[in-house]
């Protein structure tokens, strides 16, 4: 993930991130979703071992086609950075404000998306409200949905309106759907307040991913030309 996203980084310019990387979330959430699917369907075809034998099959696809269709960037070809992780080199990134609240922002989303949909709403619907094993589980598919649907939408959001609005509105529409999630009492009000939760979180990558790429390349790299505007987003 980390070696993608630089890749991406690296070849695209300030006013494009957010879209195109919205696009890069939204194939990392079909290959969740899928990746669950089709290995439990592998699973009960054959055996138990089968899906590592297929997820293995696919890692070497990947690896054949990313030898053949991934080029190094232009960046490392022109100038070819140090290993060092100086000491310097960390106070200088501390010292940029906006990366510093993106690395906030993803911890925050972060922290909701595995605390609370992964973990407390199941059992808060299993035990508070009693709702069914198939009932918990729509509940979760209607946040991942709204999720990937509203992924690439909100990249475009994120180049036309700016890092730090979208952010801002992700995290508090995010805050009310976790507050609302305690007054639900059945499955109707459970998927309604999953549908908000999946519109808050439809941004929790790309947007503060976009924003900590615009401002460590302009501090730590230098802004090309036509990236001045955008580095105060």
């Amino acid at each position: 993930m980390t070696g993608g996203t630089t890749l991406l980084a690296d070849s695209l310019k300030p006013e494009e991130r957010g879209r195109v990387l919205g696009y890069f979330q939204t194939f990392q959430l079909i290959g969740s979703a899928a990746g669950l699917t089709i290995g439990g369907l592998v699973a009960s075809i054959w055996s138990m071992r089968a899906p590592f034998y297929f997820y293995s099959f696919l890692a070497l696809v990947s690896f054949f086609l990313s030898l053949a269709l991934i080029h190094e960037s232009g960046y490392l070809k022109k100038r070819r950075p140090s290993l060092e992780f100086s000491q310097s080199l960390i106070q200088r990134i501390l010292k940029i404000k906006e990366f510093n609240v993106a690395c906030l922002a993803t911890f925050n989303i972060s922290f909701l998306t595995a605390g609370l949909r992964n973990t407390i709403i199941p059992l808060y619907a299993d035990y508070i409200i009693g709702l069914e094993e198939v009932q918990i589980g729509m509940v979760l598919i209607f946040a991942n949905l709204c999720n990937m649907v509203l992924t690439i939408p909100m990249g475009y959001m994120i180049d036309y309106h700016g890092r730090k609005s979208v952010i801002l509105k992700s995290l508090y529409v995010t805050s009310a759907a976790s507050i609302l999630f305690a007054f639900s009492s059945d499955f109707l009000t459970m998927s309604l307040v999953a549908l908000v939760f999946g519109i808050g979180t439809s941004v929790s990558q790309q947007a503060p991913l976009a924003m900590a790429t615009d401002v460590t390349k302009t501090s730590l790299e230098g802004c090309p030309s036509d990236c001045t505007e955008y580095s105060q987003m």
